[in-house]
Parts: structure tokens; sequence; C-alpha cells
């Protein structure tokens, strides 16, 4: 009897959109990437091993880092938004997004697993830097940002 194959996932043409715009100028590596930074939980146990587990509200916060092609569309897109921010905060409206990552089961069939974003807004200014041994970074734009709201889906 053979080997059984294991499950597939295959992957491939994730799209951002942010506030209705899709990304398009991805650069290398990790372009878009989301991470929670806080737990969800924190717990503690006491005298007699009484324990107590009490939500943390922060965790529902999300980091994302999204690395573009330094000056083109989306760079200039994102920008413009950031500089929106920096000019006025009190005007400034919160991001909205959707991140979606498609995966396929090695027989034709497609499933999505969707952040839905709200409430986002720059974590920093974009970095630039100027070498002359070949670091690729110098041509990428990285957005930091940070989305009150992150849900996840699978559909």
């Amino acid at each position: 009897m053979g080997i059984q194959p294991g499950i597939f996932v295959i992957t491939g043409d994730d799209t951002l959109i942010i506030n209705g715009q899709k990304i398009l100028t991805a650069a290398d590596g990790g372009v878009f990437d989301v991470t929670r930074p806080n737990a969800l939980a924190t717990g503690k146990i006491g005298k007699n091993g009484n324990a107590i587990v009490a939500a943390n509200q922060t965790g529902r916060l999300a980091d994302m880092t999204i690395r573009l092609l330094l000056g083109n569309a989306d760079d200039k897109y994102l920008l413009g938004l950031l500089n929106n921010f920096l000019n006025f905060p009190p005007g400034f409206s919160l991001l909205t997004g959707q991140f979606t990552k498609n995966l396929g089961d090695g027989s034709g069939n497609i499933q999505h697993v969707t952040y839905n974003l709200t409430g986002g807004y720059f974590l920093k200014d974009t970095p630039m830097s100027f070498h002359v041994e070949g670091n690729t970074d110098q041509a990428v734009a990285i957005y930091p940002l940070q989305w009150l709201y992150a849900v996840r889906a699978i559909d």
C-alpha cells in the first residue's frame, strides 16, 4: 500500500484593500503582515490554587506592516492618507480594510481567509535609506498600521 498524501494548501493572489482601494504595488518578502501584539486574556493563580482569567480588550488590536514599491501609486495613496492624519489628527477618518488570503486545495476548490479591518491608523511614518551595497530595501516604502478591530473569517 502506497503512502497517502496529506492535505494540500496552495496560496497565491492575496489581496489588500484599504478605504476601497486595492493595493497593487507590493514589494518583496512579507508584503502584508497582520499580527496581534497583545494577549487576549491574562490569568493568575492565587492562594489555594484559586484562578482568575480576565479578558484583555487590547488583545483585539492588530498590527499590520505593508511593504510597497517606493514612489509608486499605492505609496502615494497611503502617503496622502498619512498626511491627512499628520495635518489635522482630529479630522482624520479612521481607515477600513480587507486582507484576503486565497487558498486552493489542489483539486480546484478555493477558500478565502479574510481579515475585515476597521479603525485603522498609522503607527509611524515610513523610513527611508540609502545603501551602496545592493540593499533592495532602499526601494521599499514600509507602512506600519494598527487596526482597532480585525475580525478573521473563513469562507
